[in-house]
């Protein structure tokens, strides 16, 4: 006779055990589903991030006595390493480096002011000091003339050097105007014009850049069909020796802002005017733009207060990959005095963040400690106070 194991009460365990198998049997499943199963999730990919420095300098003046201080008679050259090397190593830190160009490059005679013609050696050592992108348009452009443009042209070619503002012909600025950029990932567009050119005309077919808003709109439209990441502006503005921007360069900075300029560089009036954002539009929402009015001199023979020296000006820039979100961060400005040594001439451009090193090693006098300490004392207080730039500390 057969006999029942079943008690009263097993079948409540025996279902509640197939239920809790169940449960553990799916869990595994889950568990160890294969990577491509409908139950799991790939984790969002992290941003990216690139980063860019850019460096500005000002006007890179040729006047006379610079240019015979820069003769060496043993061998016969020009050279200039002696006037860029206290900052040369930190230039280079930085992956964009622009200078204003304020020369021709038009032969022997060399010339300065009013009509500028500077050694092929100048362009050299202003490379060689760490500058990769000459800007041409000023209001020298013209000072020898068509010949002049072209040569100048044909010589920083020869160089190697990377350069925007003037053209051979309207065939070469349609090809390669707006200067476009890739620095490390990140696309740039560059443009570069100036308010005149003393009343030198060039003849067609050569061409100067101009400030004349038809032209810079048509050439913006131009640089945004190519969907650049920055857009940079170049522009020779403003009144010599005035420490403020007038209207005219608030109203050109204005219009470039509204096209959507992101970063907009001053030189010409040689001497430092602040550093400024203005915002893109009117609503709060539509971004700024960084507007350094004016970067003064770089390299002069130019003694007056206020025209003996002046700044570089540099920025981060950084790219979200993902979003494609630009950043313009930290920037900075690095003042500096041209030194001029008594009779035979010689300069040297120097970091008033290293006063006593220079002081001692070039044997400063006296008269030199005052220009150079009133230099940096006008600085730190107009640009320091009237901007949003910060003082470097060192190099």
């Amino acid at each position: 006779m057969f006999k029942s194991s079943f008690r009263p009460g097993m079948g409540f365990h025996l279902v509640f055990m197939i239920m809790i198998s169940g449960i553990l049997i799916l869990v595994q499943s889950v568990t160890l589903a294969p990577k491509d199963s409908a139950f799991t999730h790939e984790p969002e990919p992290e941003d990216t991030l690139i980063r860019i420095s850019i460096l500005t300098a000002g006007d890179a003046m040729a006047h006379l006595p610079q240019t015979q201080a820069a003769f060496d008679a043993a061998t016969g050259e020009y050279q200039y390493h002696e006037v860029f090397k206290w900052f040369k190593p930190w230039v280079k830190t930085h992956d964009l480096r622009i200078v204003n160009l304020e020369t021709t490059l038009a032969g022997a005679p060399y010339k300065g002011y009013p009509q500028f013609s500077a050694p092929d050696a100048y362009a050299r050592d202003l490379r060689d000091a760490g500058f990769n992108l000459f800007c041409a348009a000023n209001n020298h452009s013209v000072d020898r003339y068509n010949a002049g443009i072209l040569r100048t042209i044909s010589v920083l070619d020869s160089l190697g050097i990377t350069h925007t503002g003037t053209f051979r012909d309207s065939l070469h600025r349609d090809t390669a105007y707006p200067l476009m950029l890739n620095v490390k990932g990140i696309s740039i567009a560059l443009l570069n014009a100036t308010y005149g050119t003393n009343g030198l005309n060039p003849k067609p077919p050569v061409l100067v850049n101009l400030i004349d808003r038809k032209v810079i709109g048509k050439d913006l439209a131009k640089a945004r069909s190519r969907n650049p990441d920055l857009i940079i502006a170049v522009m020779h503005w403003g009144d010599e020796y005035k420490r403020f921007p007038n209207e005219y360069q608030k109203s050109i900075a204005r219009f470039l802002a509204e096209q959507g300029v992101d970063i907009i560089v001053g030189h010409h009036p040689h001497v430092l005017q602040p550093v400024e954002w203005i915002q893109k539009n009117n609503d709060s929402t539509s971004g700024k733009t960084l507007v350094i009015w004016s970067l003064g001199n770089f390299y002069s023979n130019q003694r007056d207060r206020y025209r003996d020296g002046g700044m570089f000006v540099n920025f981060d820039i950084t790219k979200n990959t993902k979003t494609g979100a630009i950043t313009i961060g930290n920037p900075g400005y690095f003042p500096f005095w041209v030194w001029r040594s008594p009779s035979p001439f010689q300069y040297c451009i120097l970091p008033t963040m290293y006063r006593d090193s220079v002081i001692s090693l070039y044997s400063l006098q006296p008269s030199d400690i005052n220009l150079f300490d009133q230099f940096s004392r006008d600085t730190r207080e107009h640009i320091g106070r009237n901007g949003v730039v910060r003082e470097a500390q060192k190099l």
